[in-house]
């Protein structure tokens, strides 16, 4: 039973599960400075807009992850608020969720069709965020983004931060890990780590529609290139 696989629930946050995301996003935020505390109001709203996402083990039953992509510029949408409960970070909770995410911003809200980015802002003084999002092959750093003004996911508005783009070369990535890693077994992610972590998007039928969805968003993508 010790080495049973983890398996977690990718979902996005409907209205009536807001207070439980809340719940979670709050105990997160006391805890890590570089997290930028949220209203329950904001997370509603989130959550109306289709951009907040949580992680649940299906063991417990527990929120285990969360982030949101919402508009943050007129041209820009944030990949932000990426918070994993502790006991969970080497499960690769925070890499499912941010290719779920993502994934669900391109096909549902098209940002380059209108122009837009998907971007993360991340402290220069956070190291963990800025070692997770460098391993990411979804990202590439922009060198001239050091924004002080940005807010980012901290609370130290005077700290500066880094700036990543999820890039129109990262589609092809993104669509590749969605196909090869949710469409198999069943809508089964696997990551190949030592915890063999297993990821699963509800409803079952949204990982047929994201995966429609990546294919025609590439084709846009080649159009507005």
């Amino acid at each position: 039973m010790g080495n049973a696989q983890p398996l977690f629930s990718l979902m996005l946050v409907k209205r009536v599960h807001v207070q439980e995301a809340f719940a979670f996003h709050v105990a997160a935020a006391s805890n890590d400075r570089h997290l930028q505390p949220r209203t329950q109001s904001e997370l509603e709203a989130f959550a109306e807009g289709s951009q907040l996402f949580i992680a649940k083990s299906i063991a417990s039953d527990n929120v285990v992850g969360l982030c949101y992509v919402v508009p943050f510029t007129d041209h820009e949408w944030e990949l932000g608020g990426m918070c994993v409960a502790r006991n969970e970070r080497r499960s690769d909770v925070a890499t499912a969720l941010g290719v779920f995410a993502i994934a669900h911003t391109v096909v549902h809200d098209r940002p380059w069709f209108y122009g837009d980015e998907i971007v993360a802002y991340v402290a220069a003084e956070n190291e963990a965020g800025l070692l997770l999002i460098q391993s990411s092959s979804l990202f590439v750093h922009v060198p001239d983004g050091i924004d002080s003004d940005a807010p980012g996911d901290a609370t130290e508005t005077t700290a500066p931060y880094k700036k990543f783009l999820f890039s129109h070369d990262a589609l092809h990535t993104l669509t590749a890990i969605f196909n090869i890693c949710f469409m198999n077994e069943h809508s089964v992610f696997r990551f190949f780590t030592r915890r063999h972590s297993l990821f699963r998007i509800e409803p079952r039928k949204l990982s047929d529609v994201l995966q429609k969805g990546l294919k025609a968003a590439l084709r846009d993508a080649e159009h507005v290139t």
